[in-house]
């Protein structure tokens, strides 16, 4: 989020990691996990991934920051679209 210098906020990333735009009262059901999604058997996946009813994010591991910041902007940015036609 790099002080507000970033066009994706900590709301949109917990939105995204979440599926909610604030911290119920009393906490999620399960704790939050980050795991790293790194090369398997030839497969990159180079975008953001989140499971919301675990609320698990999973982030894409890249080569430099720069490349990674891109993918995570470009990934939350794009998820409220996702499944609309």
């Amino acid at each position: 989020v790099d002080e507000g210098t970033r066009p994706v906020t900590l709301g949109q990333i917990l939105t995204f990691a979440s599926g909610v735009d604030t911290i119920p009262p009393l906490g999620f059901s399960h704790r939050p996990v980050i795991e790293f999604l790194h090369v398997e058997h030839g497969n990159r996946r180079i975008f953001p991934e989140a499971n919301t009813c675990e609320v698990i994010l999973r982030l894409p591991v890249h080569p430099t920051y720069n490349i990674f910041v891109e993918y995570m902007e470009s990934g939350i940015l794009q998820s409220p679209t996702f499944g609309f036609v």
